[in-house]
């Protein structure tokens, strides 16, 4: 059914004067309910002109697929014309039409020359979806990171910085906005480069572009990190628990996320009876031994917890 435009000034029925009229939207049509007059039947549909024949799902009101990306607007499209003188059954083609084809190719790459700043944003889109589908990542980051990337080209925050390092910020931007647990050591080490030169480009475009971050909560990581360890759902109880009582004394104010889970699970773990070396908790979440180890004597230390047989630890009986 579609939606037709009604004339709001017919009141009343031209013939009888009466003012029993009604708006009939599926066949776009004015009645009069007392005479029967069809006062009027050319109205205009404004509904959608094609139907569907999807009963399971309801009427489908698409037209052509997905709207257009905000971060994809101004480029041309990918498509390219190949070399082969095949067509798309795998046939020759003749001679007489590869002028043409040649002409084709011609003006296609003329049309694709693009701008520096728009190369720029085509290689950041391919190297943003290569990064976010071998990291797994969920779409809405990456459809953050490339509007990220795409302001920051249009406010020439690029220039003087390497593209790599602008597409890891980015991307490492959207993750803290919609909250995906991903250290900035993890991405720089994925990434093969500097850790220094990621958090300078990562903050410059904090700072231009005025980004909302969300505050990182170290039991973010610590079901990631348990998971690669292999550890039971006793021991990840455990690690939350140690978070959330040292977040409660202040204790994860100002200190490295990941290196607070890390060394929680480092506890839980002797707690549990399922012991994971230092190196292998380093291993499993990027954080360094020497970090580890320093967080480890200090939660201790904070949370009063004793050693018990030599091996455990246990909450001290208040």
């Amino acid at each position: 059914m579609g939606t037709y435009l009604m004339d709001p000034n017919v009141t009343k029925c031209p013939e009888c004067s009466s003012t029993n009229i009604e708006h009939d939207q599926e066949r776009g049509e004015i009645l009069c309910l007392s005479c029967g007059m069809v006062i009027s039947d050319t109205h205009i549909d404004h509904g959608p002109e094609w139907r569907t024949f999807r009963g399971d799902t309801g009427p489908d009101r698409s037209r052509t697929g997905a709207p257009t990306k905000d971060w994809n607007k101004g480029l041309a499209p990918s498509t390219e014309i190949g070399w082969m003188n095949i067509d798309s059954y795998g046939n020759s083609i003749p001679g007489k039409n590869r002028a043409q084809i040649y002409r084709l190719r011609k003006w296609q790459r003329r049309i694709r020359k693009y701008k520096t700043a728009q190369r720029n944003m085509i290689w950041g889109f391919s190297e943003i979806d290569k990064i976010c589908a071998t990291k797994e990542l969920p779409p809405h980051v990456n459809e953050l990171a490339k509007q990220l990337f795409r302001r920051a080209s249009e406010m020439n925050l690029i220039q003087g910085r390497g593209i790599e390092c602008m597409v890891a910020a980015t991307i490492y931007a959207s993750c803290r906005i919609h909250n995906v647990p991903r250290t900035l050591n993890e991405i720089a080490r994925d990434l093969n480069m500097s850790k220094r030169d990621l958090g300078r480009t990562f903050r410059k475009i904090s700072k231009e572009m005025e980004l909302r971050l969300n505050i990182t909560n170290p039991s973010d990581y610590v079901s990631r990190f348990c998971s690669r360890l292999k550890v039971n759902g006793k021991t990840l109880g455990s690690a939350i628990e140690l978070v959330e009582a040292a977040d409660k004394m202040g204790y994860t104010s100002g200190k490295d996320p990941a290196g607070i889970a890390a060394s929680a699970i480092y506890i839980a773990t002797l707690t549990t009876g399922q012991i994971r070396t230092q190196g292998e908790v380093s291993r499993a979440s990027g954080v360094t031994e020497v970090t580890i180890r320093k967080r480890y004597k200090e939660m201790i230390k904070m949370l009063d917890l004793k050693i018990n047989n030599g091996h455990y630890f246990k909450y001290c009986s208040s």
